[in-house]
């Protein structure tokens, strides 16, 4: 019969609790699947490598599961919010107003955006892949006065 310390049974009480908290999180997607089955793989007794190997995944992203109690949801990007301003930016620019001024008035009316990605999303916007564009449409880029 296996005899276990007081220091191990108490860490593999603590991978249950982690595991059982991870199963139970809201969203189960590729990366809590991977960190259960690592956790797992820990309390059988593998090591990182052997976890690695069996899994398919890199040594690196074992060995940072292992040390973890919980994995934490991720950290999304703050993102400029070019949705709340598509409509304005579409219409004034179907008015013939350059793209520079528009960033400015929306620049004042709250956007954080810098302006080199502003232009870039735009000009994205205006290639048709996202809402409908008419094929001859371009965004007009001029200069501010």
């Amino acid at each position: 019969m296996a005899r276990f310390d007081r220091k191990e049974w108490h860490y593999q009480t603590e991978i249950h609790k982690s595991i059982e908290s991870s199963q139970n999180s809201k969203k189960k997607d590729s990366r809590m699947i991977k960190f259960i089955e690592v956790k797992e793989l820990q309390l059988k007794g593998y090591k990182p490598f052997e976890i690695a190997n069996k899994l398919g995944i890199a040594r690196q992203i074992v060995t940072k599961f292992c040390k973890m109690d919980i994995l934490p949801e991720y950290n999304s990007k703050n993102r400029n919010k070019y949705h709340l301003y598509n409509k304005y930016v579409e219409d004034e620019s179907a008015t013939g107003k350059a793209l520079d001024k528009i960033y400015h008035e929306i620049y004042q009316m709250g956007f954080k955006g810098s302006r080199s990605p502003f232009y870039e999303h735009y000009k994205y916007l205006s290639d048709g892949h996202k809402g409908y564009r008419p094929k001859d449409f371009k965004p007009i880029i001029g200069s501010v006065n």
